[in-house]
């Protein structure tokens, strides 16, 4: 047990930002050997009114902090309650921060369990305390209270040390070297549980636990008719899934899918929510290919969509392919080489003689994963943002990747995951592999035969993303410090035959003062981008939004000129410089045979000049290439850094010429493809070719009895001052009718936070919680709570438009606030609506109902399910393509009644 004094510390405060932000509530606890020794609480007088979302998280209000003290009289209270005991808190570097700005600044060592958790608790779905306590049993009466939490961290801090202890033995055995080479304060758990641990003993795996392959037998014949019958009453699927009921929407994608392989010909499915479309289509791709010794290639968008394919359908495929085909079915799931770790990075990592903290945290998880992971793939392993930077160094990178050149190519988890995939009959890949790897000289999907995108639509949003080009300065002066840092490593090592060479010696040298000489050139350029991004706001047609966007109407202006002439210079010694490295590299490498480092420093040089080169190519195509074919904006973040981006004014061009060329034979498929039953924006956005088939299957659930669809009649518009009122009272009556059980889904981040401030405290005396995007935690946290929580309401934006599956009384309510219409300002939008004659008729609209149909589809997720739609914008009854809107529905009842009736009306329904 770790025996130091350790007082453990939270805050809450009016808001995020330390320098800007007040302290309301302050919480400690003192422990030693496990025991509590002390408290301290204090309410913080802020000397503000604070917000009602504060109010709304931590049940603190304006008029019990105005009988508090100031910070300025508790504090040395609180410095002597700490004394020099370590610090603990769950993200303590933001309490520290907070204290810090107050006058407190405090120089004991930290420990943080938002940092070892993932070590002791490996494979959580979040590290938000909140949801930690609940899923280890901690108590946590009070949650966003700071005693509470302190009280909470603490046995959290407990249980993690619990985990440490069982750690086997062997496993720190390893880690002792490095951790000696560190100053991070939790490594003294480590060595504290390396002195009282045991080696476990490990069980190895006898004859009957090893697999055995199949012997199978190799289909001749592909039988349309048979595939097709697997599917109908008294079929395979019947006699093989427990339940299974024949779907007529099912049987007739499956009858598309045959057409398809039958004539060779690409094809489109809008598949209605509950069609079962995946079984549809890949059992007669894979009945194909099997019979013809072929692969078909899965895109998919989301990791959920993988994991059903895996988890729930791989085992009845196997069944179907074994009982009726007589083949068993090879699968394997592929990620991009980033995902996985290079063994031979991991090594220049551990040659390190000293270790930062996130470094260090980096290396015990990978050591404790390592000896259980078979794939190296590094979603096993949870890492923070910090800790994500340093395992970018030690992932697979096709630039710096030795191929067959490299001594750890026979245990690489790059060329496992690669062979595996040459062996599967299915590969199971993400969009964005799919679209890095059409593009890569060195990719690690394998030949395939038979596409399937499933989720395709948002495939023009990935392919966009993925041709997108980001510079910033920040970023430039960290690549030009790496070359700095690596030749500076070598000039401080003081060994080996390469610094006998004075010529070479003196060329290292110099190279370092000509990088030191660029940097501040770099700060130059990041002060032109400033003016230029000044220039732009104030010619800015849109007053909202934090992308400005570069256009030709720019090109005469003094600010643009000059941000040129710089990257023209800049370029031009990214040049040089380049050359100068490479003339070191090749000394360097002639005495490799005599000297190990210079051959490392050779082929150190040789990745960084490849990496040079693209930051040569990247400023080249954001800035100097034509407007023509290319949306830049210029973005600036709360640090006030600034990003500029270039994204393809069209990707049609690109995944017409990489994936949908004649000679293929493609499925792109998903819930929401078609305006009505026109697929034409789709296949323009992507470039298919018009003539393309495509069909849509509506869903085999019964909307007319199992949905309604309400818009109130006397709503104000969503431009009025008593919209968000209004939006506050119809979700609180609505949610209140049915006890929670509701998803609000907003356009507007700021809208869905003032709903929540205002509803949180509302709902409370209801005993209905209310789980909010970016406030309740994590997309997944606010999923489970919702779940597990017997009374709640979800409010969100963005990606709760769609992936909330729900099924049963969990979610009986949907409500739209707002017609999802894309933000005007938003650069890209704003290019690629100029490209159409009726930019509103022909992108605007068909983006916004395909967006509405996606919302819809949260309702509805199976044949038992009953609820209500609920539109809060008055357009669609007002104005002419509001119709539209309604076209897309599924056939159900539509009800437009008064707000005050909707609650009442809607629970009747689903009574």
């Amino acid at each position: 047990m770790f025996s130091e004094e350790v007082v453990c510390i939270d805050l809450e405060t009016t808001g995020l930002d330390s320098e800007r932000d007040r302290i309301i509530d302050v919480g400690a606890v003192k422990f030693k050997n496990g025991k509590i020794t002390d408290t301290f609480e204090s309410l913080v007088n802020p000397g503000i009114e604070i917000a009602q979302i504060t109010t709304a998280i931590t049940g603190i209000n304006s008029e019990q902090l105005k009988q508090a003290p100031k910070f300025e009289d508790i504090k040395e209270k609180l410095k002597k309650f700490i004394g020099k005991a370590y610090i603990l808190g769950h993200n303590v570097q933001f309490d520290l921060a907070f204290l810090k700005a107050n006058g407190l600044s405090l120089s004991n060592k930290r420990l943080d369990t938002y940092e070892l958790a993932p070590i002791g608790f490996p494979g959580r779905a979040s590290y938000a305390l909140g949801y930690l306590t609940d899923n280890l049993d901690i108590l946590h009466e009070d949650k966003h209270r700071a005693l509470s939490d302190s009280l909470a961290t603490t046995d959290l801090f407990l249980k993690i040390l619990e985990q440490v202890s069982a750690l086997d033995k062997r496993v720190l055995e390893k880690m002792q070297a490095y951790l000696e080479r560190s100053d991070w304060p939790a490594v003294e758990i480590f060595k504290k549980a390396l002195s009282d641990a045991k080696p476990k003993i490990s069980k190895s795996k006898s004859e009957t636990d090893k697999k055995t392959k199949k012997q199978v037998k190799q289909l001749i014949e592909f039988d349309p008719k048979k595939v097709w019958q697997m599917f109908d009453e008294g079929g395979t699927l019947s006699k093989l899934k427990a339940g299974f009921e024949a779907r007529s929407g099912q049987c007739k994608m499956v009858e598309y899918v045959l057409e398809s392989l039958q004539d060779k010909t690409p094809l489109l499915i809008e598949a209605g929510t509950g069609i079962g479309k995946t079984l549809a289509y890949l059992v007669p791709l894979l009945a194909k290919s099997l019979a013809r010794k072929q692969k078909v290639l899965v895109a998919t968008y989301t990791t959920s969509l993988q994991d059903q394919i895996l988890q729930r359908d791989l085992a009845l495929l196997n069944a179907i392919f074994a009982k009726e085909l007589g083949r068993d079915l090879k699968v394997a799931v592929l990620k991009g080489r980033s995902h996985y770790l290079c063994l031979g990075a991991w090594e220049k990592l551990l040659r390190k003689v000293t270790f930062t903290d996130d470094e260090m945290r980096v290396i015990i998880k990978v050591m404790i994963w390592m000896q259980e992971t078979e794939t190296g793939e590094r979603s096993e392993m949870y890492l923070n943002r910090e800790e994500q930077k340093v395992w970018y160094r030690i992932a697979s990178d096709s630039d710096t990747c030795l191929g067959s050149k490299c001594w750890r190519k026979n245990d690489c988890f790059v060329n496992m995951a690669r062979e595996k995939a040459k062996q599967a009959d299915l590969i199971i890949v993400n969009q964005a592999l799919l679209l890095t790897d059409a593009r890569a000289e060195k990719g690690i999907i394998p030949e395939y035969d038979y596409l399937v995108v499933d989720e395709a639509q948002h495939l023009e949003e990935v392919a966009t993303d993925r041709y997108t080009q980001v510079f910033t300065t920040e970023a430039l002066a960290a690549h030009l410090k790496e070359l700095d840092d690596l030749l500076g490593s070598y000039l401080n090592s003081n060994k080996g035959t390469l610094f006998s060479d004075q010529r070479l010696l003196s060329n290292l040298s110099e190279l370092r003062t000509e990088l030191k000489n660029l940097l501040p050139r770099i700060d130059i350029l990041e002060g032109l981008i400033g003016m230029l991004a000044a220039l732009l706001q104030s010619k800015a047609r849109h007053n909202f939004g934090n992308d400005l966007r570069i256009n030709r109407e720019i090109e005469n202006y003094l600010e643009w000129k000059k941000t040129l002439d710089a990257l023209k210079h800049l370029g031009h010694n990214l040049e040089l410089i380049s050359d100068a490295a490479q003339e070191l590299a090749s000394g360097a490498f002639k005495i490799k045979d005599s000297d190990a480092d210079a051959e490392e420093l050779t082929f150190a040089i040789e990745a960084w000049n490849e990496q040079n080169a693209m930051w040569q190519n990247k400023i080249s195509k954001i800035f100097f290439s034509s407007f023509d074919n290319k949306v830049v904006w210029i973005r600036q973040n709360r640090n006030e850094q600034m990003f500029v981006y270039a994204a393809p004014l069209q990707v049609s061009e690109f995944l017409g010429a990489e994936l949908f060329t004649p000679d293929k034979h493609y499925l792109l498929t998903s819930a929401t493809l078609a305006i009505g039953e026109d697929f034409s924006y789709f296949k323009k956005s992507l470039g298919i070719p018009a003539e393309v088939k495509s069909y849509t299957i509506p869903s085999d659930y019964d909307y007319e009895k199992q949905a309604a669809f309400f818009v109130p009649i006397d709503f104000p518009a969503p431009d009025s001052r008593e919209y968000g009122a209004q939006t506050v009272d119809l979700i609180e009556g609505l949610a209140t009718e049915l006890g929670g059980r509701t998803l609000v889904l907003f356009t507007s981040h700021r809208a869905m936070e003032n709903a929540y401030a205002e509803l949180a405290p509302k709902l409370a005396s209801s005993s209905i919680e209310v789980f909010a995007q970016g406030i309740s935690g994590s997309r997944a946290r606010i999923l489970e709570g919702f779940k597990e929580s017997k009374r709640a309401i979800m409010l969100g934006t963005n990606s709760f438009w769609e992936g909330v599956d729900l099924p049963g009384e969990d979610l009986q309510a949907v409500m739209i606030a707002k017609l999802p219409f894309d933000v005007p300002s938003d650069p890209i939008y704003e290019a690629r609506s100029n490209l159409y004659a009726n930019p509103f008729a022909d992108y605007a609209l068909p983006r916004a109902i395909l967006r509405f149909k996606q919302g819809i589809g949260r309702l509805i997720r199976s044949r038992e399910d009953s609820g209500v739609l609920i539109v809060l914008d008055n357009r669609i009854r007002t104005q002419r393509y509001g119709e539209s809107f309604f076209l897309a529905l599924p056939s159900m009842e539509v009800y437009e009644i008064p707000a005050s009736d909707i609650p009442g009306q809607a629970r009747r329904f689903i009574s």
